[in-house]
């Protein structure tokens, strides 16, 4: 089976920001860019995405706004938002909106690599519909539970109750 690359979208309205930001998360992930929400939101409509690093600060419409309509459509893809304002209350206006992380810049690149992994790591969970304990794996798209070279398939009710505990 083909790895295929986790893609990253980029939503940042200063170039050069955008461009050093995609410089540190390129060797592990393909980047898609937008210097906007709206441009965001167009490229969404084309594409999937894995995961969504935003500015909160942009013209035409800031990271708030963009989360608060990407929510309405995709409660899934973790969001990340970049933010200048250290106040407490924008972070909780953005929690409230759904975003998954925050951070204040000046970026630290290393630590935005850690969390973007970490963000990516949950949502493989549930993307994947997968959970891998020890040796047990359990997909969901399957009702397959595999341990080892043994797979049992379940039905649908007793794996969903599995597959929640």
């Amino acid at each position: 089976m083909g790895h295929i690359m986790i893609s990253v979208l980029i939503i940042e309205d200063d170039t050069s920001t955008r461009l050093v930001t995609k410089l540190h998360l390129q060797n592990e992930y393909q980047i898609l860019e937008a210097a906007n929400g709206l441009e965001a939101l167009k490229i969404l409509e084309q594409q999937h995405v894995d995961l969504i690093v935003a500015d909160v600060m942009m013209p035409h419409m800031d990271g708030y706004e963009f989360v608060r309509q990407l929510r309405t459509v995709d409660k899934a893809t973790p969001v990340l938002l970049l933010t200048a304002k250290k106040e407490w209350q924008d972070k909780k206006n953005g929690f409230a909106l759904g975003i998954d992380d925050y951070m204040t810049k000046p970026v630290h690149y290393e630590e935005l690599l850690w969390r973007v992994r970490a963000l990516l790591r949950r949502a493989q969970i549930n993307n994947e519909k997968k959970i891998v304990i020890g040796d047990v794996v359990m997909n969901e798209d399957s009702n397959m539970v595999i341990r080892g070279d043994e797979s049992v398939s379940l039905p649908r009710k007793e794996f969903e109750l599995l597959f929640k505990l």
